[in-house]
């Protein structure tokens, strides 16, 4: 419970192989880049990004632990932690506050919820499908938004770059390795970089074809599904259709 715990946990972790070896993709990382943020700054990452970032983007919906009143415009996700209960295999006996009834208007990840108040470096956010696009818009214009350097452009590029087969950092990336069924898709282009969530959201950029595509779906309701993983790249492939359509005939 709470973000001390959960730094002393993950410092005891050990690793499953040397670095370099093996991609994992894990949570730790980005639930450390939280505390980064607090340390650092002094501040909660709630407050943090709400002041750097949301702000200065104009995301007016994007934002923790939303309130009762907005609920009716969230999507609800699972009926109970079914998901993690699996994932947890016999341990998950031994925890007694496991959801059961439909998860709505709080965030659906363990960690983010149990553990850490609803507020993380990793899970816990919620927003729309057009503040998602300003700020998939923010990377395509290279960090710049109306003019000014929200982002700094030496990090755009290392996140945006190849780090590991298929992984910049945070995002993934439409490179050769990781072309199949799953996302993106071969609609984008090989510089395409995005990222998708558990729950069924999912954010391309491709500065190639100058597009920012966002996929809000709830593969979890009520229960988890497999079809996201065909949806997606068939949606990329719609949408780059319909824009070089657009483009031919000199629509904006």
């Amino acid at each position: 419970m709470g973000p001390e715990q959960y730094l002393t946990a993950i410092a005891e972790t050990q690793p499953v192989a040397r670095p370099g070896d093996q991609v994992v993709y894990s949570d730790l990382g980005f639930i450390l880049l939280g505390e980064v943020i607090r340390r650092v700054t002094g501040q909660d990452i709630a407050p943090f990004v709400s002041t750097e970032l949301f702000a200065r983007l104009g995301l007016r919906a994007t934002m923790f632990t939303p309130p009762a009143s907005i609920r009716a415009r969230i999507a609800a996700t699972e009926r109970g932690n079914v998901t993690e209960i699996g994932m947890c295999g016999e341990r998950a006996g031994s925890f007694p506050r496991w959801r059961r009834d439909v998860i709505w208007g709080e965030t659906n990840d363990g960690n983010s919820f149990y553990g850490l108040g609803g507020i993380a470096g990793h899970a816990g956010l919620f927003g729309t499908a057009s503040d998602l696009a300003r700020y998939g818009l923010l990377w395509l214009q290279h960090g710049v938004w109306e003019d000014e350097r929200a982002l700094n452009a030496a990090l755009v590029d290392e996140a945006t770059r190849e780090q590991a087969p298929g992984r910049g950092l945070g995002w993934r990336t439409a490179t050769l390795h990781d072309r199949g069924a799953s996302n993106p898709g071969k609609a984008l282009s090989l510089r395409a970089y995005g990222h998708t969530g558990f729950t069924g959201t999912s954010l391309w950029i491709d500065p190639a074809r100058e597009l920012v595509i966002v996929l809000l779906t709830n593969r979890l309701h009520p229960v988890a599904r497999r079809e996201i993983e065909i949806i997606r790249p068939a949606f990329h492939a719609a949408v780059a259709a319909a824009c070089s359509k657009g483009a031919h005939h000199g629509a904006s």
